[in-house]
């Protein structure tokens, strides 16, 4: 990948379009007078094969091969919850659901079985999805056979056309509906739908979410469902994507023989969305709730609606996206300077379900704060309209947004599939071109040169000035400010005396050296998997795959220090504020600093406490690969741990804390692993008290540490070549004036999952939300084919409970199994059921799970099918997942501590296709036994205080 910089053309024009007295007209002033034209034309792009059957359905294909062997399909229907009427509210996600229950020529509750047998795994392959326009059938097929090809076509055919959507069928899936009604009914979705109703007031969308009324569902009957179906699940509301490694003319023949004879071709149905209602005053909108952080925003809202993509219409959009992008970055920078009223602000703008155009700026504060807070929005919104944006703002923004085009641009050649086909829905849903990235790139970079300073300053000024606010505050029950209140804080603000941000000097990069380069004095290559070996004289190990599965993506993995396995008992919160530190900057540059630096550059930033190790994964590309290795390396070595950033971190915690018990999933979160494993805060969560102990002198104490007797070892997979690389760890981690000691493959035996145990935690959301957990102590992963048995029989789990719990009993919408072995706990794992329900139907659950486990231990209770359906997926996962390098970087680092790593992954699909019946009923009876049963309930204090 070539470097880049911003031409010197459009640096010179942005600091002189304003004030030059040369005759000589500029791009930008040629562009305001309508004489410059555009050497880039708009185009679709060339590898998309769009085309009409001859009943006249659409469809898109297109041939890509990232990843190999691998196909996307999408259905998408013109249709969403605005076409229902109010006796419908939900039928169209009903109907959804019903796609997978029964049609003309595949039985009910066979559909999934089907798509199972051939590889495709529910939920992950397998999933369909309802928004307010639109109803989405999604298929991932792991594998290109023409059995796979065929299968998902022909299910795709049932559900466009011959649904039977049978009374007895419906009964059983309403109540999982319902169920994930109240899965999702909690204080946030009422603070969201609060917001919303408030900004879109005259439209229709704030009463037609798709997941609808419970009373209307309940009292829905088959012949409505079937009347929508046949109204809207028309040919001329249908298009079928298709992208990823097939013939293009065999792809083609097979979708003419499942869709060629579908016959029902009507108009589409208009709908009247209404008529969005105007403010011609400030309005407030304040909604509270127990454990609801404080936010406080400021909503600009106009009506929108679909314009024509020309270059006029792109470059008009760009610069609305640059000028709040500068305000998002100031909004941003005020949080990362340690002393904003608020922990944590953005901006931004966007059209919302083709209807509404909506800039938003957003603050998360304290009740104690808001008013602070508000104040502080206002004021950079009468900044922007008074002062607009510097030419280095604009300078950089210009710049980031075309360095990410750029890369974008370079990988154009393996874009993945799932990219491509989004790119299509996007294009169904809005019309225009699909556009390549290498002409988007193009066309950005001819753009910015007719850019001038004063033509956005005067669109970012408009759009703050066309319409008055909507103030939203959400907040706990303690905020008690009026309407009236939140006015005069408003108004207050407009008559601040704001002044002009101080220009801020872009400075270079103070990391560049960190002593003579290191030494490799051990090097080998594994043929058989293209991997090289590389062992510095000071200890460090580094291992590298190069791949072009991804074309200039470089994925990199350090390891170094102790991890969380090693972390003291007696500092816990540790390893949340090791998550954090380096939000507090570099010793020579503070954070703000840095990302002016870096703000055009593909690096990136993720420091986290993992088991075996402190590090993390970061991204970036062989063109960056230096001054990526080289931040790294300067927050390892040289963080600024500045205390007004601790400041920062421990207004997070405060907030984290009043949500804690908010939701049955933060108690989930929060407290299921602490009571897992008897309140080891080194991998569960620790008390508030803990983590507001801790400060960066711990974290000091912990780098230093850390660089002193433990292994330091790097993993690089990607587009890079092996000699670039070497030199680039040479500069930086091989420089180090360390000893790093060999890694090796250690199993502790300090954790202990507690079972047998009986237990009940509480949350405060939504009453009718209860979790059932029933898990069993099982092993380590130290034995493939045990391992491989146990996943096979938590799939296995997986269809029975689906069957029990959601199907027959709609006693939940989406019940899970939960399977985990340890690869570094001795004898450590679980596996187990963990459903979301409501507490009245508590006892079916739990019944449900004795009978399953039951079932399972009994000859014959586990079919030859049921394993089938469980294995094909697997081995459909396991065959494509060497296409894409996170694959890669998580099994090549594993070489550092584990050598036979790879061997064992070749050896998997033999181990997986030996599993038997047998071998699962076994592993269930050796297993799931009480001696080894965790029992837990998640109930609504209300519940509990009831009984």
């Amino acid at each position: 990948m070539k470097r880049f910089t911003l031409p010197v053309v459009f640096l010179t024009l942005l600091l002189t379009a304003c004030a030059s007295t040369t005759p000589v007209m500029s791009i930008p002033e040629q562009w305001q007078k309508g004489l410059y034209e555009f050497k880039t034309e708009l185009k679709q792009s060339d590898r998309i094969h769009s085309g009409v059957l001859s009943n006249g359905l659409r469809y898109h294909l297109v041939e890509n091969q990232t990843p190999k062997n691998e196909i996307i399909m999408r259905m998408h229907v013109a249709v969403g919850s605005i076409y229902e009427q109010e006796d419908e509210q939900g039928l169209a996600h009903l109907l959804e659901h019903m796609a997978f229950n029964g049609s003309k020529n595949v039985p009910e509750g066979e559909m999934v079985a089907i798509l199972e047998r051939v590889g495709l795994a529910f939920g992950a392959d397998t999933n369909a999805s309802t928004s307010f326009e639109e109803t989405i059938y999604k298929l991932n097929l792991p594998q290109n056979d023409p059995q796979m090809v065929d299968t998902a076509l022909f299910l795709l055919r049932e559900t466009a056309s011959n649904l039977l959507i049978e009374p007895s069928a419906l009964a059983k899936e309403i109540p999982v509906v319902t169920a994930e009604f109240e899965a999702r009914n909690n204080i946030y979705a009422k603070a969201f739908k609060s917001a919303f109703s408030a900004w879109t007031e005259g439209l229709i969308y704030p009463e037609r979410f798709a997941i609808g009324k419970i009373p209307v569902l309940e009292a829905m009957q088959a012949q409505q469902l079937r009347d929508f179906y046949h109204r809207h699940y028309t040919i001329d509301n249908t298009q079928i994507i298709i992208v990823g490694d097939f013939v293009k003319s065999d792809m083609l023949v097979a979708l003419e023989k499942h869709f060629a004879d579908w016959d029902n071709s009507q108009a589409p149905v208009a709908v009247d969305i209404g008529t969005l209602k105007p403010f011609t005053e400030p309005q407030v909108n304040i909604f509270t709730g127990t454990g609801l952080p404080t936010q406080v925003s400021l909503n600009f809202i106009t009506p929108w609606s679909k314009q024509e993509d020309t270059i006029e219409t792109r470059r008009a959009n760009t610069i609305v996206q640059l000028a709040n992008g500068i305000l998002n970055y100031r909004l941003s920078s005020l949080v990362l300077a340690g002393n904003a009223p608020f922990e944590g602000a953005g901006a931004g703008h966007s059209v919302q379900f083709s209807a509404v155009e909506l800039s938003q700026l957003a603050a998360q504060t304290t009740v104690e704060n808001w008013s602070d807070s508000l104040a502080v929005l206002v004021n950079e919104v009468e900044k922007m309209k008074r002062f607009g944006v510097t030419d280095a703002e604009l300078i950089r923004q210009v710049s980031a947004v075309r360095n990410a085009l750029f890369t974008a641009a370079a990988e154009k050649d393996t874009m993945q599939s799932g990219v491509i086909a989004n790119a299509l829905l996007g294009y169904i849903n809005n019309g225009g071109f699909v556009t390549e990235p290498d002409l988007e790139f193009a066309l950005f970079s001819e753009m910015m040169e007719t850019f001038s300073l004063a033509e956005v300053n005067a669109v970012i000024k408009a759009q703050f000035e066309r319409t008055m606010p909507l103030i939203h505050i959400q907040s706990e029950p303690a905020f008690n400010a009026d309407k009236n209140e939140v006015i005069r804080v408003y108004q207050s603000a407009l008559q601040d005396d704001v002044t002009k941000n101080a220009v801020q000097a872009k400075s270079e990069f103070a990391y560049t050296d960190f002593g003579p380069m290191g030494e490799i004095t051990e090097q080998a290559y594994d043929e058989t998997d293209d991997i090289h070996q590389y062992t510095f004289a000071n200890g460090v190990r580094v291992l590298h795959k190069p791949t072009t599965l991804t074309a200039g993506e470089v994925l990199i993995n350090v390891h170094y220090g102790p991890g969380t396995k090693s972390l003291p008992k007696h500092l816990p919160g540790l390893k949340e504020l090791y998550n954090f530190y380096y939000v507090a900057g570099l010793g020579k540059h503070d954070i703000n600093e840095l990302r002016g630096i870096l703000s055009d550059k593909d690096v990136s930033l993720n420091f986290n406490a993992r088991f075996n190790g402190l590090g993390g994964v970061f991204s970036s590309s062989a063109e960056r690969i230096d001054i990526q290795l080289q931040l790294i390396t300067a927050f390892i070595t040289d963080p600024s741990l500045n205390p007004d950033l601790l400041n920062l971190y421990r207004k997070n915690i405060e907030q984290s804390e009043k949500e804690r018990k908010t939701t049955l999933q933060a108690v989930r979160s929060y407290e299921l692993t602490n009571q897992l494993y008897g309140n080891d805060y080194r991998i569960g969560a620790p008390p508030t008290e803990a983590l507001l102990a801790r400060d960066f002198s711990d974290i000091d104490t912990l780098l230093q540490q850390a660089l002193q007797g433990y292994p330091f070892t790097v993993t690089v997979v990607g587009d890079i070549a092996p000699d670039v690389l070497k030199d680039a760890v040479a500069k930086t981690f091989g420089a180090l004036a360390i000893s790093a000691t060999v890694p090796e493959r250690e199993w502790v035996d300090d954790f202990a999952l507690i079972a047998p145990q009986t237990f009940t935690l509480e949350h405060a959301g939504n009453p009718e939300n209860a979790a059932v957990l029933r898990r069993f102590k099982t092993v380590d992963r130290s034995d493939i084919k045990r391992s491989a048995t146990l996943n096979v029989l938590a799939d296995v789990m997986r269809l029975k409970v689906q069957a029990k719990i959601r199907e027959e009993l709609g006693a939940a919408y989406s019940p899970a199994v939960v399977n985990n072995q340890s690869r570094d706990i001795k004898d450590d794992g679980f596996i187990g059921f963990d459903t979301l329900t409501s507490p009245s139907q508590i006892p079916e659950v739990q019944q449900a799970y004795t009978d399953i486990i039951a079932e399972l231990q009994t000859v014959g209770g586990i079919t030859e099918d049921e394993l089938q359906r469980a294995l094909q997926p697997i081995l459909a996962n396991l065959a494509s997942s060497e296409e894409r390098n996170g694959f890669w970087l998580y099994r090549v680092d594993r070489l550092h501590r584990e050598p036979n790593t790879m061997q064992e992954w070749r050896n998997l699909p033999e181990v997986y296709q030996s599993i038997t019946v047998a071998d699962l009923r076994a592993s269930a009876m050796r297993y799931l036994i009480p001696e080894r049963q965790i029992d837990g309930l998640i109930l609504p204090m209300t519940h509990t205080a009831s009984q």
